[in-house]
This record gives structure tokens, sequence and C-alpha cells, in this order.
């Protein structure tokens, strides 16, 4: 079993609660004890490119490997919670595409978002899902393959409403059977970032933010067939 929630790489920041998906499913208030994590976040002065000497200075950027979509996406969600949780339309909303790719630019070339620019809501919703879904289109299964989107779909129908103790130890148990360590980090962070955002956000509720991740999350050929589970996951990690 994994021991941890997260992989944080070495010089990376913390997003998430700490301990296993499974304290983070059973324990009550473990999206608010991940909040406090969150609070007490701050970004390095140095990144792993300025200790290196050297800067991924390419052309077209490229997809983010896994150690940093995982940081760039706890940078972004981190300002969201902290600064935009009542902004209207949290991820209905899509940023300018130009901005959008200069702010990936960036960030690809010196792994750090841009301070100078104006990181407003939308721009930080749209960032974060289009790192993911470079991501996710670049690989077959992306991050979920088909086989656990098949058991937490024969889990799901077989659950109430309300998930019980019970019932989310059997997800955090699917979860670490089907993904990698890095794998299971990312999908954590995600879905604790929106299940958060269903207790605190105004009109954020799990069907919605399914609708703006699904396409995302589980690939343009997919999400119909497995409509729904990123719906009852958001449930099960409040």
């Amino acid at each position: 079993m994994v021991q941890s929630a997260r992989h944080i790489p070495r010089g990376s920041h913390r997003h998430a609660a700490e301990g296993s998906p499974s304290q983070i499913l059973s324990q009550d208030g473990g999206v608010d004890r991940r909040m406090n994590v969150n609070i007490n976040m701050r970004r390095s002065g140095k990144t792993h490119d300025d200790i290196l000497g050297t800067a991924h200075l390419e052309v077209e950027p490229g997809v983010l490997p896994l150690s940093h979509l995982y940081r760039l996406l706890a940078e972004c969600f981190d300002i969201i919670e902290r600064r935009h949780i009542d902004a209207p339309d949290l991820y209905r909303a899509a940023g300018n595409k130009e901005e959008l790719d200069t702010l990936y630019r960036y960030y690809w070339n010196y792994r750090r978002l841009d301070a100078s620019s104006n990181l407003d809501f939308m721009s930080l919703a749209s960032l974060a899902k289009s790192a993911v879904r470079r991501f996710t289109e670049q690989k077959e299964d992306g991050l979920f393959s088909d086989a656990l989107l098949d058991d937490l779909q024969k889990l799901f129908r077989e659950c109430g409403s309300e998930f019980t103790a019970a019932e989310k130890n059997k997800v955090h148990i699917l979860l670490e059977k089907h993904t990698s360590r890095q794998q299971l980090s990312l999908i954590v962070t995600i879905i604790v970032h929106l299940s958060l955002l269903v207790k605190r956000a105004p009109d954020c509720t799990c069907r919605s933010l399914e609708i703006c991740w699904n396409p995302t999350l589980l690939g343009p050929y997919r999400f119909l067939k497995y409509n729904g589970i990123i719906r009852s996951l958001i449930s099960a990690f409040m």
C-alpha cells in the first residue's frame, strides 16, 4: 500500500493533506486539514532549473514531467483557493487562449508561474486544465486506466448517495491498485481541490465540476461511457 497520498519531489511544495488516500477519504475534516497546509504553502525563490543553472528554453512547449505537472497544479490550486474561492463560474469560464499559451510557455521554460502576469482565476483554472489535458492526451489511459474506471463504476453503482467509511476505503484501495505513486498524487491533488470547491465555492457542485473536468481527466472518447465517475469521486473525498 502506498505510504503517502502524494509523492512530493525534493524542493516541491505540499498541496494536499499529509497521509494516505485512506486518511484523506476517511477522516472528518480531511479537506479542511489540507486547506490549512495550503495556506502555509509558499513558493520557493529558486526553481529546479535555477539550481541546475539551466532552463528548458524550447520554442514549442511540450508535456510537463509528472513531478512538474504536480507542482504547477499545486500552485494554481493554492492561489485559486486562497484568492478566488468566491469567483463565479470557476472552471466554466475560459481564459484567453493567447494569454494561456504565454503562461504555459513561461512555466515550461522556467518551471514557475509568471508573477508579473495577471493571474486571475480564469487564467489559473484554464492553465491547470490545459496542463493536465496535454498529459492525458499523450497517453492512451491518461490518469485513469479503463480497468480502474470499470472497477470504480462497478463500486459506485453499489454505493448509496453518501459514502460510508468502508466504501471510501474501497475507493482508495482501487486507486492504489491501478495507479503509480505519481499518478495517484495527481489524482488526489485534483479531486481534493474539486471537493474543497464544492464545500466552499458558490455555485460549484459535484455535477458542475464533473462537466468541466470530464473531458480533461478522461479524454474525449471515454467521458460519456464513464459519466458520473468523477462526480462520485469528488463526493467520496468530501
